[in-house]
């Protein structure tokens, strides 16, 4: 599923669980979760936690310090709106600001509600995880 731009630019893609696991285990990607008050029980490793609102306020910040990154993935608890919106957001601003080349932009699918659920048994891909919250069995 992709989520049009204006002026046709381009689409962002979602990426699965699956797919952004070995990305993480590479280091070759840059996750931005931008939960709000839905960010307690864990996060993705490595990954730079921005509120959507702090996002939108500062996207500018942001374009500076992850311009040059190969690959920034979106996410928010489910990416039904928050982690669309960011990466749509940010990748416009990518393009008003005339960054060459652009780093691929991507939303996880499922958003960390699903890759907690289907991958939690992995703790090397989480921070700070809260089994009980999740409600994962942690005997």
């Amino acid at each position: 599923m992709v989520v049009p731009l204006a002026r046709g630019v381009m689409s962002i893609a979602r990426l699965s669980g699956e797919e952004l696991i070995p990305l993480l285990r590479a280091k070759s990607v840059t996750v931005v979760d931008v939960r709000d008050s839905d960010f307690s029980g864990g996060n993705i490793a490595g990954a730079l936690h921005v509120p959507k609102d702090e996002f939108k306020f500062s996207v500018e910040k942001y374009v500076d310090q992850l311009k040059n990154k190969e690959h920034v993935v979106f996410h928010c608890m489910m990416s039904q709106v928050r982690g669309p919106y960011c990466a749509k957001l940010f990748h416009r601003e990518l393009v008003k600001a005339n960054v060459e080349p652009l780093p691929k932009v991507s939303i996880l699918d499922g958003g960390f509600e699903d890759f907690v659920v289907q991958h939690h048994h992995e703790k090397d891909l989480f921070e700070d995880l809260n089994e009980r919250k999740w409600g994962f069995n942690t005997n």
